[in-house]
């Protein structure tokens, strides 16, 4: 019984694998709720601790083997991989829940879509030495997309620089992980050591395209809430927005009717992570001859600590009809979320509704 359990787990070993990262990703999503959690952070920590220790130990258990399937003999052999994937995946399923609800998809897509291919790419790589090239390359990825979002919250700031260090550390680190592979199995890593360290230099010089072209997700920053209103005023409590009911179609922009003249708000309420300080800036931009046009641009600075996000909002004047929208970013330009809508000239204000946010 148990030579064929084995034997069936090292027959099926990178479907089990990939298994294991579709059930952590579906743990992670339940229970991930905020990125500044200590606890998150201690999960976090402890995947990768895990994640590398395993794939460290099969590589030194493989250091002298061919790349044929190991014997049965040895469970460690097949079971310690699918470990390394399940921690491994939950590293990178953690990663793509945050920075998915971090994300405006139609400027992040490149981004998500390259996490997405890295987090199911297990099932095609079979042989050990791809599996090792590969499952080094996902611990990478995975390290240097958590310290993009966990130094800022450490430093309590954002910015270019605070960037740069986080990719320092995460080369830092994978240099001691690979170190220490080096040591318990030279002869094998040789073997897969140009694939790793050309793939880990591809995502790093990426993920630097993305984010200084404003393509990565802003983390640890997400939009709450956003919305165009015909006022905004300070409240007890919070502010007091006045909006037009029942002009959001089920697909399209929201419709807005305004009096020539009238001056338009956007609200915008955007969580970080306690302790962190940073501008956020919403970007007025009309249509014109066939381009987004930008119109106006305020700036003003958040605090983090909120569940519901900080609040703020932003107002332009002049108005003219036609289609508008508005991005909510960060100062380097990532984009947060956008309130899109149409403007339409009316002689009468229209009727409106008032709430509390």
């Amino acid at each position: 019984m148990k030579k064929k359990l084995f034997a069936w787990i090292g027959r099926n070993e990178k479907h089990l694998s990939t298994a294991a990262f579709v059930i952590s990703f579906i743990i992670d999503n339940i229970a991930y709720s905020r990125v500044d959690l200590p606890w998150v952070t201690f999960i976090f920590t402890m995947m990768l601790l895990i994640a590398a220790l395993c794939i460290l130990i099969s590589h030194y258990l493989h250091r002298d083997k061919a790349d044929a399937a190991p014997s049965w003999k040895n469970p460690f052999y097949t079971i310690l991989p699918i470990i390394a994937q399940f921690f491994t995946g939950g590293l990178l399923s953690g990663c793509l829940i945050f920075y998915t609800r971090s994300a405006s998809l139609i400027a992040s897509w490149p981004f998500i879509l390259l996490l997405a291919a890295i987090f199911f790419g297990n099932e095609l790589f079979s042989k050990y030495r791809e599996r090792l090239t590969f499952q080094c390359v996902q611990l990478f990825f995975a390290l240097y997309l958590y310290a993009i979002f966990e130094l800022p919250i450490a430093r309590g700031s954002m910015g270019s620089m605070v960037f740069v260090e986080s990719g320092l550390v995460s080369i830092v680190v994978f240099g001691l992980f690979l170190g220490m592979l080096w040591v318990v199995g030279q002869k094998r890593l040789m073997m897969s050591l140009r694939r790793i360290l050309i793939s880990s230099g591809v995502l790093l010089v990426l993920v630097n395209v993305f984010y200084f072209s404003g393509v990565l997700p802003p983390l640890p920053l997400s939009l709450s809430d956003a919305d165009v209103y015909h006022s905004v005023t300070h409240a007890a409590g919070g502010y007091e927005v006045a909006g037009e009911s029942g002009t959001t179609p089920l697909f399209g922009p929201e419709v807005v009717h305004l009096v020539p003249g009238s001056p338009l708000y956007v609200y915008s309420a955007v969580f970080a992570p306690i302790s962190l300080s940073t501008p956020i800036v919403h970007r007025w931009e009309e249509y014109v001859n066939g381009s987004w046009q930008t119109v106006a641009k305020v700036s003003f600075p958040i605090s983090g600590g909120r569940d519901n996000g900080y609040r703020g909002y932003s107002e332009i004047d002049t108005v003219t009809p036609g289609a508008w929208r508005v991005s909510i970013e960060t100062q380097n330009g990532a984009v947060l979320g956008r309130v899109r809508f149409n403007v339409v000239g009316v002689g009468t204000p229209p009727a409106l509704y008032s709430e509390l946010k």
